[in-house]
């Protein structure tokens, strides 16, 4: 069996999954992997991608880069939603870098490179129709670790000639709230509770916080919260009940409801569409 390598004998990370998504049809809300890199190729239209602190307006071509860990979102616009492939990947390790992250902390998450996208567009149309072979074969799965091993490549000389860095806001309170709603998304969260924390007036927590991020507090927290559920409901068997509980929903009619109105379907047929994607 031939062995794979990739830079100096180092093992190649594993392909999880490949996927074409329409986001008026896929809205996966504010969520993180922890062992996951994602790479998002912008196919159609536009709108916003949210990736930790920065929000990016997005178009055609563009290249989104989500390390595992980071926390992210998608708006799509009214009218053109936005049509992404997906490259979900792990085990990656590159040099100076935590696992499963190709940029540095605080480094821009979005690219733009026409010639390379193309390219991009072009090798992970051949993993897709590799990945999705009616008999995945010994061949093909040495072929899509090589169509990896490029791909990685090409994104790495991506990041490699695009500046290296945006300017950063200087508000270390409001950034340690969103921290700490991040990490206690499924917790009794409101305004009052948070200001209590934070020792800070309710208005002006409120008023603070949607300056920075643009979403008021509280529909952050629900954002975060159906985000987790979403990632539930396609990495588990949990039930529905289970999952609202899970993601800090007391009542589960009042988690469907919002599932609805965030995502489009229910939880159930979530489930099933996601279900029916997988490779």
């Amino acid at each position: 069996m031939t062995s794979l390598s990739w830079r100096d004998g180092i093992a190649p990370p594993q392909l999880l999954y490949v996927d074409d998504t329409t986001a008026a049809h896929h809205i996966h809300c504010m969520h993180k992997h922890n062992r996951i890199l994602e790479i998002l190729l912008i196919q159609n239209g536009h709108g916003v991608y949210c990736v930790e602190d920065e929000r990016y307006l997005i178009e055609s071509g563009d290249v989104i880069i989500c390390n595992a860990g980071s926390i992210h979102d998608q708006i799509p616009a009214d009218g053109e939603p936005y049509v992404t492939s997906c490259i979900g990947l792990t085990e990656l390790q590159m040099p100076g870098l935590p696992p499963n992250c190709l940029i540095a902390p605080h480094s821009p998450s979005l690219f733009h490179h026409p010639a390379q996208f193309r390219e991009l567009c072009a090798l992970t149309a051949l993993i897709r129709s590799h990945v999705k072979a009616a008999r995945y074969s010994e061949s093909d799965r040495l072929l899509t670790g090589h169509l990896t091993i490029c791909l990685l490549e090409q994104v790495t000389q991506m990041i490699a000639l695009w500046p290296r860095r945006l300017p950063q806001r200087d508000e270390p309170l409001v950034r340690q709230i969103k921290g700490y709603i991040d990490e206690h998304y499924a917790d009794d969260l409101s305004l009052a509770q948070l200001s209590t924390l934070f020792y800070i007036s309710p208005y002006h927590l409120s008023h603070l916080f949607k300056k920075h991020f643009e979403y008021p507090l509280m529909q952050y927290v629900i954002r975060r919260r159906i985000g987790e559920a979403q990632s539930l409901l396609m990495g588990t068997r949990a039930s529905i009940t289970d999952i609202a509980a899970q993601t800090g929903f007391a009542d589960t009619s009042h988690f469907s409801k919002l599932f609805v109105k965030y995502v489009g379907m229910s939880p159930s047929e979530y489930r099933k569409y996601r279900s029916e994607k997988a490779p």
